[in-house]
């Protein structure tokens, strides 16, 4: 069997970390490649790991060439099945559809409703149609958690043609990181090194809840002042979240450090770990923070309390609330026994369910069924 693997490139989030963990892994089973559109993040880090990716050289989005050599592709090479990871590869891969009789399988990361919203309104109402169109087409659907394919049931397409896999990562691998010291220096940080990190990786874009990030912050500093918050990650609401934490006066007690390559510098260095989003599938920034034993908190959405179990292996608030928030990063603050345990439960929750090996024969699993149902 030989599948055919389809993303932009350019990805820097989860649907990146998804796909290099499972080709790592599903290399060793399955006879595949990537195919990206440009050179981005995601295609340079795959070429640096030698995975097998090629490039597509797309010139811009309007770049319709790529269908007719996506079609010679999938055909000189034989292709089982082609399987596509957000709206750029969905789109082209409906558009080359008529021309190539193999199942199409599409990987839901997130609401697709909601990917470019509050970005602006061109990238909104264009390549959210787009991409609804598209997915029309598509013969079998992939949603990272159970929760996505209710998402997708309920917007109408068929129980039949959905799977619903967790994420995963590799929890033997071992991990390269500096030290907390090093990290701060690095990310202007070294003024606040005796101090409690609370920290977030998370794209600068409202269905992040960077908004409720700040303000429980905020709320949380009138109780306890030796905590300092760091922002991970770039974005189109840089200047608003900016100009959030001056109006609420908490400039100096929250450091935006960019969109880091080094995740795991990152996650080593945090006391806290954190999820404020508005909308999630399962996220990998609660899966790779897991492998360090980090306390966790994050808003109780989509596929998130199959990982963190509140009480159990972190603590959950209702999306939006930065009241309940800032009372969860009080807790763990204040308790640091408390803390480190939920930390270690969540390490050993995730190791046992939500392991890239588990991902990878899932997906394996799936192939096999699909392949049987179109002979």
């Amino acid at each position: 069997m030989k599948v055919l693997h389809i993303i932009s490139g350019g990805d820097t989030a989860g649907a990146k970390t998804h796909l290099i963990t499972l080709t790592k892994d599903l290399i060793k089973k399955v006879d595949m490649k990537i195919l990206c559109f440009f050179a981005g993040e995601f295609y340079n880090e795959a070429k640096e790991m030698r995975l097998p990716v090629e490039l597509l050289n797309q010139k811009s989005r309007y770049d319709f060439l790529v269908v007719k050599r996506i079609i010679k592709i999938i055909k000189d090479e034989k292709y089982n099945i082609v399987h596509c990871h957000g709206s750029r590869a969905n789109w082209f891969v409906f558009l080359a559809k008529p021309f190539i009789k193999v199942p199409l399988i599409t990987t839901v990361h997130s609401d697709y409703k909601k990917d470019f919203e509050g970005v602006n309104l061109y990238r909104y109402y264009v390549y959210t149609g787009l991409n609804m169109i598209a997915l029309r087409f598509f013969d079998y659907y992939i949603g990272v958690s159970p929760q996505f394919k209710s998402m997708l049931m309920e917007r109408g397409f068929k129980a039949s043609k959905i799977f619903s896999v967790y994420n995963g990562v590799d929890f033997d691998e071992k991990l390269d990181y500096m030290d907390r010291k090093s990290f701060a220096k690095e990310h202007g940080l070294i003024e606040h090194i005796d101090k409690k990190w609370v920290g977030i990786a998370a794209r600068l874009e409202p269905v992040k809840g960077l908004d409720v990030f700040i303000n429980g912050a905020a709320d949380a500093l009138k109780s306890k002042s030796d905590i300092h918050f760091v922002i991970a990650g770039a974005g189109a609401q840089k200047d608003e979240l900016e100009n959030l934490c001056n109006t609420l006066n908490i400039k100096d007690k929250l450091t935006f450090i960019g969109q880091i390559k080094d995740m795991n510098s990152f996650y080593n260095a945090i006391d806290i770990n954190n999820i404020t989003s508005y909308s999630e599938s399962f996220s990998y920034v609660l899966l790779e923070g897991a492998r360090f034993r980090k306390p966790t908190i994050s808003s109780a959405v989509g596929g998130i309390p199959e990982l963190i179990k509140d009480e159990e292996t972190g603590l959950l608030f209702e999306s939006g609330k930065h009241e309940q928030y800032a009372s969860c990063v009080l807790r763990l603050i204040n308790d640091y026994e408390y803390a480190k345990k939920l930390g270690e439960n969540l390490y050993e929750h995730a190791k046992a369910n939500f392991s890239v090996e588990n991902m990878t024969r899932q997906h394996v699993e799936i192939y096999k069924q699909i392949g049987n149902e179109i002979q």
